[in-house]
């Protein structure tokens, strides 16, 4: 009984061998005249869901026929007309092929990160519309293109997708532009905390994908019309991450799309960092008191198109309302007031207004200043 035990384990070991092998050879990349393996067709999905929180950073177009796809969808379309010829990337799990790209953070203060969105395509039969095939996405963020930086979160086998839906984007050829074979499917992914929060810099990073068919999943380029260099984006094959090489299309590197959600740190809060008064003589007895406020969202970064409103009181207490629009370069806005007072004369800001921003007046340097006419 145990030697009849031992071979049906044996027998069933040898039977997922030739399965284990068809997964590790998965092919780098999936060109124009590669076919779709056979398999059930996947049911139809929901409706792509919006993303909450706010866009940071977008590393580039897919769409190249809004519109044009089947069944009115936006079509992403390998241009065989400039000699393209690249489907997608592989990024497989079971086959170690990862995909990078790289990103730059200008704002002072940094970015807060909610997460972060890639694209993934199994090639397949779906129903309409597509139900998503990716079930899981792990990555990491560099400080440096890899390998030659240092990992600073996340790791090559963790699964952090969070949530995953179709594009709306079929990614097709420019000579067929209906074909519903792949599907670009969006996967969001949670932050790490360690990287919840990145200050300025430049930073890389790298992922791979998995599914539920046995095509891929494959990473589609940055596709834009008329243009065949696309980016900088790097492919690790079969050794997940050690050795990296430019990703490339019939001579012409490729960038790989993929969206940063969440907000600038200190930089969505507005406000006034200087208020500043002077009196010029007008003749006659007349004066022009005028006030330049200076309004900010971090130490050191003025903002212009901010509409700020502020009060005048003049000596005999009468208060005069007006509103100004901070300029470019100085993130100013200014104040003039005429007359033959003398006395004190205050301006105080009551609010400042941009679409997008937040007035924050316990932030503010002086909230109003005043200047005596003799």
């Amino acid at each position: 009984m145990k030697k009849l035990f031992s071979l049906l384990i044996l027998v069933a070991i040898v039977a997922t061998l030739p399965m284990l092998a068809t997964a590790k050879q998965q092919p780098a990349v999936e060109v124009v005249g590669d076919t779709a393996p056979a398999g059930p067709a996947v049911p139809a999905g929901k409706a792509p869901q919006p993303i909450p929180e706010a866009l940071l950073y977008d590393n580039g177009p897919m769409i190249t026929h809004p519109g044009g796809g089947f069944n009115g969808a936006d079509a992403s379309a390998v241009q065989t007309a400039l000699a393209m010829t690249l489907y997608g990337f592989g990024h497989q799990l079971l086959a170690g092929n990862r995909m990078a790209d790289g990103f730059a953070i200008a704002d002072p203060g940094g970015w807060d990160l909610d997460s972060i969105q890639f694209f993934a395509y199994q090639t397949g039969t779906y129903g309409f519309p597509p139900a998503s095939t990716i079930t899981a996405v792990n990555y990491r963020i560099w400080d440096a293109a890899p390998p030659g930086g240092s990992v600073i979160c996340g790791d090559n086998t963790t699964n952090m997708i969070s949530a995953t839906t179709w594009s709306g984007i079929y990614r097709v050829l420019d000579t067929g532009l209906t074909n519903s074979q792949r599907p670009m499917m969006e996967s969001t992914v949670s932050i790490w905390p360690a990287c919840a929060h990145l200050d300025p810099g430049t930073y890389w990073l790298d992922w791979q994908s998995d599914g539920s068919l046995a095509s891929g999943p494959w990473a589609p380029p940055i596709t834009i019309l008329g243009q065949t260099v696309t980016g900088d984006g790097l492919q690790s094959v079969t050794d997940n991450g050690v050795t990296w090489a430019a990703a490339m299309d019939t001579g012409a590197q490729q960038g790989l799309p993929f969206r940063i959600f969440g907000t600038i740190a200190g930089g969505n809060t507005l406000y006034v960092s200087d208020i500043h008064l002077r009196v010029a003589p007008r003749g006659f007895g007349k004066y022009a008191v005028r006030g330049q406020i200076e309004i900010s969202s971090a130490p050191g970064v003025v903002e212009p198109g901010a509409t700020v409103f502020a009060d005048w009181t003049l000596p005999d207490t009468t208060v005069v309302s007006q509103s100004n629009i901070t300029r470019a370069g100085s993130g100013e806005a200014a104040f003039k007031v005429n007359g033959y007072q003398t006395g004190t004369f205050q301006l105080c800001v009551t609010d400042v207004v941009k679409a997008g921003w937040t007035y924050d007046p316990n932030q503010n340097v002086e909230t109003c200043d005043t200047i005596s006419v003799p």
